[in-house]
């Protein structure tokens, strides 16, 4: 069951347009993520603990 529900999203995934895609995953960010989506958010586990290079 597995195998076959892997197929079906990859039938749907390469009938996407990748560009189109970000575009509107993008827009769909921005509106859920206000401001914060124009700031870097650290999400490494190298800047969590502060161990990153200055």
């Amino acid at each position: 069951m597995e195998f076959r529900a892997m197929t079906h999203f990859a039938l749907v995934f390469e009938k996407l347009d990748p560009k189109i895609l970000e575009e509107k995953l993008s827009q769909w960010l921005q509106k859920i993520m206000g401001s914060v989506s124009s700031e870097i958010i650290p999400i490494d586990g190298k800047s969590l603990r502060g161990s990153y290079d200055a």
